[in-house]
C-alpha cells in the first residue's frame, strides 16, 4: 500500500516546525546575557537592602551588623539592678556563613531551566531574604545557670543582739534571684528577633523569714537584777560563759525558754573551769560550777518581768548571791529551769558581766503598759541543826573540836504581788522552799585511847 500523500505533508510540516522550535529556543538560549555576580536592585536581607551586593558582601554586612556582647539589664521593681554583658562568641552566635554564600550562587546563577523561565519573565527578580542567628543552645544553658548562681542574694533574717546592756536591731535584708529559665528564654527571643537594643529580666525578690518589722520592738526595759560576782575566777569565767549563751535570747508570746536547752551540757571542751558546786548538801569541786548563779539572776529577772514560771527548784542549801527562795538550780538532765512569755509581745533577755556584777535584764514593747511588781517572802522559818557527838578516845577527855559547823535549815514561801495602773493587786504563790540543815559534828575526846598507849 503507497503512502498517503496527505499523511507524508503533515509529518514534513510536523518535522519542520520542530526544528524551527528547537532552532529559537537555542537561538533564544544563546542570546541570554550573562548573568551579573551581584543582587538584583530591591533585594532585602534581614530587612536591610542587599542591592547590588555579592554575597561576600552579603556576609559581611550580616556580621557587622550582630553586637559583640548582648548587654542585659536586670531589673528589680522595674529599677536597674545589675547589667551583665555576654560575648556573643560566648554563645557560639552568628550566621551560618557558608549557607549564605550557597544560597546566593544558587540565586545568581540558577540551573538553566531556571534561568530561561527567569529570562522569560524578565530576568532575576529581587527577593526578601530571612537568615536566622544560629547559636549552641547547651553553651546558652551553661551561661544561664552560672549567671544564677553568681547574681544570688540570699535573704537576711532581722535580728537583734544585747551589747553591754543595749539592744541593738539588725534589719532584715531582701534577697535576689535571677531564674536560669528567665535568662535563657529572653536571650533566645533577642537571638531570634535580632534585637539587641532593650534586653531586660526581671529579678525575683526573696523576702526573709523574719523582717524587722516582725520582730518587734523593744524599747522598754522590763526588769533588771544584778548578783555580785565572787573572787573565785574560774567560777566567775563559768559565770560568764553561761550568760554568753542567754545574751540576746528572744521569746515570741507563749513561747517556752528552758535554761538546759539554751546553755547545754557544760563541759571541759567548752572552757568551762572547775568550781565549787553544791552536791547531795555539800560544796565540792565540779565542772561548770558557779552556772547555778546564771541561772538563779535569770530567774529573778524572769519574775520582776512577769514570766510565767513552769520548772524551777531551789538549791539544798542557801547561796549566798540570792536571798532565800530567790535560786533556781539546775542539772542538765535532772533538773531544769523553765519559763514562759505571757505577754502578746516578744521579749528579749540580755546577760552580761558589768562592774564585778552579772547582769540580767528583760525587755519589752514599748506601748505595753508596765505593771509594778515586787516579791515578797513569807513564812519564814529556821530549822536548828542536829548535833552528832562523835566519841573520840585518842583526844584528853573533855577536849572537843568541832570537825564540821553545823547550819541552820529553812522553810520559806515565795509570793509576787502585781499591780496594774488602777492599782488593783493579784497576789500568786510562787514557791515554798525547803532548805534542810547541816548537822553539826563534834568530837569529844575519851581519853581512853592515850591511857592504853600509856600503858604499853
Amino acid at each position: 500500500m503507497k503512502p498517503n500523500h496527505t499523511s507524508i505533508r503533515i509529518r514534513s510540516a510536523f518535522g519542520l516546525l520542530l526544528v524551527f522550535s528547537l532552532q529559537i529556543i537555542l537561538a533564544s538560549l544563546l542570546s541570554f546575557p550573562p548573568y551579573k555576580n551581584e543582587l538584583p536592585t530591591g533585594t532585602k536581607v534581614n530587612g536591610k537592602s542587599a542591592s547590588g551586593l555579592t554575597g561576600q558582601q552579603v556576609v559581611l554586612m550580616l556580621t557587622e551588623a550582630l553586637p559583640e556582647v548582648i548587654e542585659v539589664e536586670f531589673t528589680v521593681e522595674g529599677n536597674t539592678w545589675r547589667i551583665i554583658e555576654i560575648p556573643m562568641e560566648e554563645l557560639k552566635a552568628g550566621y551560618d556563613q557558608n549557607e549564605i554564600l550557597e544560597d546566593i550562587k544558587r540565586l545568581l546563577n540558577p540551573h538553566w531551566k531556571e534561568r530561561w523561565i527567569q529570562q522569560l519573565s524578565g530576568g532575576i527578580r529581587s527577593s526578601v531574604i530571612t537568615y536566622p542567628i544560629k547559636y549552641d543552645e547547651e553553651l546558652l544553658v551553661e551561661w544561664s545557670e552560672r549567671i544564677e548562681k553568681k547574681l544570688l542574694v540570699e535573704p537576711i533574717d532581722a535580728d537583734l543582739k544585747v551589747i553591754d546592756g543595749e539592744v541593738t536591731m539588725i534589719e532584715h535584708r531582701k534577697g535576689y534571684r535571677v531564674k536560669s529559665s528567665d535568662v535563657k528564654r529572653k536571650i533566645k527571643e533577642s537571638l531570634q528577633l535580632k534585637d539587641f537594643d532593650d534586653v531586660q529580666i526581671a529579678v525575683h525578690i526573696l523576702n526573709p523569714e523574719i523582717t524587722t518589722e516582725s520582730l518587734g520592738n523593744f524599747d522598754q526595759l522590763l526588769t533588771v537584777y544584778e548578783t555580785k560576782l565572787g573572787s573565785n575566777q574560774k567560777r566567775n569565767i563559768n559565770i560568764k560563759l553561761g550568760a554568753e549563751k542567754i545574751n540576746g535570747m528572744r521569746l515570741e508570746p507563749e513561747e517556752v525558754f528552758s535554761f538546759n536547752e539554751t546553755v547545754g551540757k557544760v563541759s571541759a571542751e567548752d572552757g568551762y573551769q572547775p568550781a565549787p558546786v553544791i552536791q547531795n548538801g555539800r560544796l565540792v569541786q565540779g565542772i561548770g560550777g558557779g552556772i547555778c548563779q546564771v541561772s538563779s539572776t535569770l530567774y529573778q529577772a524572769t519574775l520582776y518581768s512577769g514570766m510565767e514560771i513552769l520548772e524551777r527548784r531551789n538549791h539544798s542549801l542557801p547561796v549566798g548571791y540570792v536571798p532565800l527562795g530567790m535560786d533556781a538550780t539546775i542539772a542538765y538532765g535532772v533538773q531544769d529551769f523553765s519559763f514562759q512569755n505571757p505577754h502578746s509581745f516578744p521579749v528579749v533577755i540580755g546577760a552580761w558581766i558589768a562592774e564585778e556584777e552579772l547582769r540580767v535584764a528583760v525587755w519589752g514593747d514599748r506601748n505595753y503598759e508596765k505593771e509594778s511588781i515586787r516579791i515578797e517572802t513569807r513564812n519564814r522559818q529556821v530549822i536548828s541543826p542536829s548535833v552528832n557527838i562523835i566519841n573520840d578516845p585518842l583526844l584528853e577527855k573533855g577536849v572537843e573540836i568541832v570537825r564540821q559547823k553545823g547550819q541552820n535549815g529553812y522553810r520559806i514561801s515565795v509570793y509576787r504581788i502585781t499591780g496594774d495602773q488602777e492599782n488593783n493587786l493579784k497576789e500568786e504563790l510562787i514557791s515554798r522552799d525547803y532548805y534542810r540543815p547541816v548537822a553539826k559534828t563534834v568530837l569529844v575526846g575519851t581519853g581512853e585511847g592515850l591511857e592504853e598507849r600509856k600503858s604499853e
